[in-house]
């Protein structure tokens, strides 16, 4: 007999035991394959780790969190680009897990809860997106779901220990991304439009999140107003309007459309492996709050390009699809035989394996620039460079592109300080008689730029080209491209 057989959910040591196996699968595969057949971290990974060699608690993108993490990581596993794939990985399961402990909560069925992480494989984001990057989309898609977790509890059972655990990791994901105002625009609507969750609003426990959220962000805050919101430069750019009227209406629709066929893979094996089960009756209990989570979010981002005329990245939605496989379950229910349930468990795991041949295929054949990168031969050459002109003295800054400073910061032995802006918030630091005496290295993806690199730091000196070629992984095919260096060494005077 099978032993998912009988009237009866699973038991949670059966279900505990798939789940964990669910994850091993998981981990081996999308953790194996970029450690083995991808050479280069993808430039999101590098600029993170760059952001916590760096340190303190402001970047020039986004709040420190990723950069801390992804930073002690690398330098606990001695510097290994393995180390940044496993990271990510563990962000993924920790989602899984969250995702699976929510489910249970709502399906009170261990086969449907299951069946709502499992196929969160079919979400692109969360195999191959997350094999092929680290970044702090990475990390939200973990604490957007923990948190959704704890409001349900919090909303449910009103303990003040759930509100506490659910303002702690807002706060974390503040720390890692402002774009947690989406995730908290759809959690407010919950709050105020579910009866269980205004119910709530009499209560302290809302109170002590929101007290705990802004104990934890008072460092950060802190930085931002002696940094006079420099950070937030980044964030402007994404505010700025486009030239065409057209983009108001194109950008949401080619979003949410980039989500949808995101999440691709996981509605046709849901649909695919459950078409013959016996349709259930839904439960509505849990509607508001299944859809305030799981597309509030998704659609605030929408308005916003749509209010204000900007782009929008598509990696904006790697966070807001985790509640992909409970939706599913949730809004197209069937029993979920143990044949359909079989069927499921074969079809994620044959979709894990084709998709991840798939992108084998993909690391082996491609030219990428930033995929095959060569940077033990690029940083060797530009450490050549720099003692023929720099007469012995260490590399202690590096300007300019930021793909090329990361790596130089990162892999470098001497680990050179990026300087990120020449504004009067570095100047503090970065004082022109400190990079007078030092020296540094500009680096632009196009010689169009150097000039103006070279202006903000009020010299003129010769432009070098780093000519490389990238190769598949069998020969045959392959790609040239150029990097733009200026070596301004110790004594040349800077303003």
């Amino acid at each position: 007999m099978s032993r998912f057989s009988g009237k009866t959910a699973i038991s949670i040591n059966a279900d505990i035991r798939f789940l964990l196996r669910f994850l091993c699968a998981h981990f081996i595969v999308w953790a194996t394959v970029p450690a083995l057949l991808k050479p280069t971290l993808h430039p999101d990974s590098i600029e993170a780790i760059n952001w916590g060699i760096i340190g303190g608690w402001v970047a020039d993108k986004h709040p420190p969190l990723s950069g801390f993490v992804s930073n002690l990581f690398f330098q606990i596993f001695g510097g290994s680009d393995v180390s940044i794939y496993i990271l990510s990985q563990l962000f993924m399961l920790s989602t899984f897990v969250y995702v699976w402990r929510l489910a249970n909560l709502i399906f009170r069925n261990g086969r449907k809860s299951l069946a709502a992480v499992m196929l969160l494989e079919g979400v692109f984001y969360y195999s191959v997106t997350a094999a092929d990057q680290f970044n702090c989309n990475i990390i939200s898609v973990t604490l957007w779901a923990a948190a959704t977790y704890y409001l349900y509890k919090a909303t449910h059972d009103g303990r003040v220990w759930d509100w506490a655990m659910f303002g702690l990791m807002v706060a974390l994901a503040t720390l890692d991304k402002y774009s947690v105002t989406f995730f908290l625009a759809g959690a407010a609507f919950y709050i105020f439009a579910a009866k269980e969750g205004r119910e709530q609003i009499k209560r302290p426990g809302a109170y002590i999140a929101a007290a705990i959220m802004l104990v934890l962000l008072m460092p950060h805050i802190y930085w931002l107003i002696k940094s006079d919101f420099f950070m937030l430069q980044y964030a402007r750019q994404y505010l700025t309007p486009q030239e065409s009227w057209l983009t108001r209406f194109i950008e949401p629709f080619r979003f949410i459309a980039a989500q949808l066929l995101a999440a691709i893979g996981a509605v046709v094996i849901y649909f695919w492996c459950v078409r013959k089960d016996v349709r259930e009756q839904r439960v509505n209990n849990d509607k508001v709050f299944i859809l305030s989570l799981g597309l509030i979010p998704m659609l605030v981002i929408a308005v916003k390009g749509f209010i204000f005329n900007s782009h929008l990245a598509t990696m904006w939605g790697i966070p807001t699809l985790y509640m992909t496989g409970i939706m599913l379950v949730f809004f197209f229910p069937v029993q979920i035989s143990d044949e359909s349930f079989a069927s499921l468990r074969r079809g994620v795991y044959i979709f894990m394996v084709f998709i991840a041949l798939v992108c084998s295929i993909r690391y082996v054949t491609t030219t990428s620039q930033r995929i095959r990168f060569d940077k033990l031969q690029f940083i060797s050459e530009i450490e050549q460079k720099w003692v023929q002109n720099a007469t012995g003295a260490p590399l202690a800054y590096v300007y300019g592109d930021t793909w090329a400073t990361s790596i130089m910061s990162v892999y470098c032995p001497e680990h050179p300080h990026t300087i990120l802006y020449v504004d009067k918030f570095y100047r503090r630091e970065f004082t022109p008689e400190k990079l007078t005496a030092n020296g540094i290295i500009i680096f632009t993806d196009r010689e169009s730029l150097m000039g103006q690199r070279q202006a903000e730091l009020g010299v003129s000196v010769p432009v070098n080209e780093y000519n490389f070629e990238n190769k598949a992984w069998f020969g045959g095919r392959s790609k040239n491209y150029k990097m733009f260096y200026s070596i301004i060494p110790p004594d040349k005077k800077l303003r």
